[in-house]
């Protein structure tokens, strides 16, 4: 029931695109022309906002027979920004907007291991993995170049205020970042932040590793593991995200 059609961005919607689609809406002849209408509106405004989605839904006839848009729908790329300032956006108040706001890259998922890790394709790899062994990744979060500076505190609270996280995995490699320096603000943030009953798992790798790693044991925070292979701390972060929670009351 649906009709679609591929718009060549070099010419544009032509009219007799608007006329098929006309044709096909189930529309009194008299009343297509509207439909043409509106369909080459939405286009124009489409391209000339580099949009990303321009969506009207529902179009209706009103009793009087005229088309109206009772909702929609606008994204802007965010990368064109910049050349439509006049363009004011609804104000969303989401994890990911906040974690933006941040400078980290953030998405939340339905799973229950929350993760915490530096370069888009290391996340994603642990992802896949977490994946493979049975996990549920609670979030994408890649601190980025904030990996030094609050990404790891930013990125723990954002993971502990999700109640559905079970167990933090932090998965940090040191290529122009030093492990031992990671270590530090692993430490100073579990100490700064309410951590309460959720273990946290880390696995550092790179430059300066094995002081990162010692730094973390002789720290001897209560709920974190240090494990010395990226298998291993996934292993234990999925086997930790399948024991039973603790009991309600015990508090986070």
């Amino acid at each position: 029931s649906l009709h679609r059609l591929h718009v060549d961005p070099a010419y544009g919607l032509h009219p007799y695109q608007g006329r098929y689609l006309a044709r096909h809406s189930g529309l009194p002849a008299n009343k297509q022309g509207m439909l043409v209408a509106v369909a080459g509106a939405v286009y124009r405004a489409y391209w000339e906002n580099d949009a990303e989605l321009v969506e009207i839904n529902p179009l209706v006839m009103t009793a009087r027979g005229d088309l109206m848009a009772l909702d929609a729908k606008v994204t802007i790329d965010n990368a064109a920004r910049y050349r439509h300032k006049d363009l004011k956006g609804a104000e969303v108040d989401s994890v990911e907007t906040r974690a933006a706001a941040m400078g980290l890259s953030y998405v939340e998922l339905d799973g229950d291991i929350g993760l915490i890790s530096n370069g888009a394709g290391l996340t994603m790899a642990t992802m896949d993995h977490l994946a493979l062994l049975g996990g549920r990744p609670a979030n994408f979060l890649d601190t980025g170049e904030r990996v030094l500076r609050g990404g790891i505190p930013d990125g723990l609270g954002l993971l502990l205020a999700n109640p559905a996280v079970r167990v933090v995995l932090i998965n940090i490699f040191g290529g122009g970042v030093r492990c031992d320096v990671i270590a530090e603000r692993i430490v100073e943030a579990v100490r700064a932040l309410p951590v309460g009953h959720i273990p946290i798992v880390a696995s550092l790798h790179g430059r300066n590793d094995a002081v990162g790693q010692e730094m973390l044991q002789q720290a001897a925070l209560p709920r974190v593991t240090v494990l010395p292979t990226i298998e291993e701390a996934l292993r234990e972060a999925v086997r930790l995200s399948r024991e039973p929670a603790p009991e309600e009351g015990s508090g986070r």
